[in-house]
């Protein structure tokens, strides 16, 4: 009964993070970005866009970003506090025109 249990919690785990999976991908939609038009705005692969977005990779500069993107907080768009930058995180904002707001997450790298 006990593996039942444990098999139970995945099965809902896995749908929880499906929903916010779909809502992160809805907030993106309807601010103007597929994860085509993403990947090619960031310049990474689509299937990285796709694996950040489902939260199975855990990229902070493209995390940050795609929250930006999306017009929203870090907090509101992944449901937790945004970790802080690194000097590289910040270096590949900027390079990608989003340095405002690695600025404003306190990151140091603001000018």
């Amino acid at each position: 009964m006990k593996e039942r249990r444990n098999s139970d919690a995945s099965v809902i785990a896995e749908i929880l993070a499906r929903n916010n999976s779909s809502q992160r991908n809805s907030q993106l939609y309807l601010a103007g970005f597929s994860q085509n038009k993403l990947s090619q705005y960031l310049n990474i692969s689509v299937p990285m866009v796709s694996l950040v977005i489902c939260n199975k990779r855990n990229t902070r500069w493209i995390r940050h970003a795609l929250a930006q993107l999306a017009g929203v907080s870090y907090s509101e768009f992944w449901g937790v506090e945004q970790p802080e930058l690194s000097a590289s995180d910040v270096e590949k904002l900027r390079a990608r025109g989003l340095i405002a707001a690695a600025a404003d997450a306190g990151s140091g790298g603001g000018e």
